[in-house]
């Protein structure tokens, strides 16, 4: 969908982002994205785009985790997030969500 920040249906693309990133995921029931796993890893791929799109600057941390930042390091923050893994079967919305509407309310922000 064209994002112009005015006719963006910032609803359906929320719902786009968690189906596409529903695909992470092992076979079987639910959602089922393990750390380090390439499930992970091809999650994380998505999430990098999404941060990209919200204007975030990109760095991964020693154990990791791949954090998304405006402005200096040792600035003042409001952190955002949760997490993208899963447990086995696990809801296709859990953790997930955190991290695709941190990212959407970014990019509504600076549309």
């Amino acid at each position: 969908m064209i994002n112009d920040g005015c006719r963006m249906d910032w609803g359906q693309e929320a719902q786009d982002r968690l189906n596409a990133i529903a695909e992470c995921s092992l076979d079987g029931p639910g959602v089922t994205r393990f750390p380090f796993t390439p499930e992970h890893a091809a999650a994380a791929t998505i999430i990098e785009g999404w941060m990209a799109r919200a204007g975030l600057e990109t760095r991964r941390d020693a154990a990791g985790t791949l954090i998304g930042q405006t402005g200096p390091a040792d600035a003042p923050a409001f952190l955002i997030g949760s997490h993208q893994d899963s447990v086995r079967g696990g809801g296709r919305y859990d953790g997930i969500m955190g991290v695709a509407l941190a990212c959407l309310a970014l990019e509504a922000l600076k549309a």
